[in-house]
């Protein structure tokens, strides 16, 4: 494969530099992918997505997971639309799930009811 040789041989010597981002002001507070792209050297938030293919990709995914955890702390917050836009991008959704089975259930008993009823006559 032809390119530059990477950046980093193995999974600790990387792991050694994300925790150096991880223990900045930005990395502590308000971590990105494209901070820790621009802090391990890289010119673009591809290059860890395409690391997350290489033999270090359990290093990059753990990494990111821990970014997106952020984001879900402050989904607790009061001013938390951006960390939705954000997890809606890396994939989550917005869903509303309505449980049929308690409609089912009025129409049972109204059913029963009716039987009842019928029964009385």
């Amino acid at each position: 494969m032809a390119g530059r040789p990477p950046k980093y041989k193995t999974a600790k010597e990387l792991q050694n530099k994300i925790d150096e981002y991880f223990n900045t002001d930005e990395g502590k507070e308000k971590p990105t992918i494209s901070g820790l792209a621009y802090f391990l050297g890289y010119t673009s938030r591809q290059a860890l997505y395409d690391m997350q293919k290489g033999p270090l990709s359990y290093t990059i995914k753990a990494n990111i997971l821990k970014i997106e955890s952020k984001h879900e702390q402050g989904l607790y917050g009061n001013s938390n639309a951006g960390h939705i836009f954000w997890l809606k991008n890396r994939g989550w959704k917005d869903t509303q799930h309505i449980e049929e089975n308690s409609i089912s259930k009025i129409e049972i008993l109204k059913a029963s009811e009716r039987n009842s009823n019928d029964s009385d006559k």
